[in-house]
């Protein structure tokens, strides 16, 4: 969104149902989302060049897919990044090792 200019710059179709839980990477480098479409997406932030005036722009790109059996209504990361706990809606917690997701 350009504030100045009051208008939406740039548009993600992240997932197919309502998202539920954004939480950011413990090194800032990026977030996790979690929606009612059973995914879980980790994306990065990164600069790019807009084309029509020549500035960058912060822009998100997804980095990988988790595909649940139900609903994601809340993501987090543990005090100690490495695990991270994901909520399904069938009131389950799944623990995932944050790097490798097993």
């Amino acid at each position: 969104f350009d504030i100045g200019a009051s208008e939406r710059v740039n548009e993600v179709e992240a997932h197919a149902g309502a998202i539920w839980s954004v939480t950011p990477f413990p090194g800032g480098q990026g977030f996790v989302s979690g929606s009612a479409d059973h995914v879980v997406k980790f994306w990065d932030y990164e600069l790019v060049q807009d084309p029509d005036n020549l500035t960058k722009r912060l822009a998100i790109t997804n980095v990988l897919t988790l595909r649940l059996l139900k609903d994601v209504p809340l993501v987090r990361f543990s005090p100690m990044p490495k695990y991270m706990p994901v909520a399904l809606l069938d009131s389950t917690i799944k623990g995932f090792f944050g790097g490798s997701l097993k």
